[in-house]
């Protein structure tokens, strides 16, 4: 979970400035958001796997996890409007969550 929440600063780092016509022409700001949406997917399946009645509250995990697949897996085409729309809007939210939720945990053990 805290990959997917730093994956998420990242993605409100790299948007903020930037505008829905970035992301149709800018080939690196695509690389970058859609890396990060794909980890986001990542972190939220293995966490499903792992914790799964946390993974309930997640709204919306499914299609966090369908998209990251569509990326990865190059299922016809990146739609690039779409992922800005994640970003923008469903990420920010997704934030807040992860938030609440990592509050709530018990802290991570380092093994340093």
């Amino acid at each position: 979970m805290p990959d997917a929440r730093s994956a998420c600063s990242e993605i409100e780092r790299f948007t903020t400035g930037e505008s829905r016509e970035s992301i149709t022409t800018n080939r690196g700001l695509q690389l970058i958001l859609q890396t990060l949406v794909s980890n986001i997917g990542e972190a939220l399946n293995q966490m499903s796997r792992s914790d799964p009645d946390t993974a309930k509250t997640i709204p919306d995990l499914r299609r966090i996890v369908g998209m990251r697949n569509q990326i990865v897996h190059g299922y016809d085409s990146v739609d690039y409007v779409i992922v800005w729309k994640v970003a923008t809007e469903d990420i920010p939210a997704l934030a807040t969550i992860l938030d609440d939720l990592l509050k709530d945990a018990p802290p991570v053990q380092s093994f340093e």
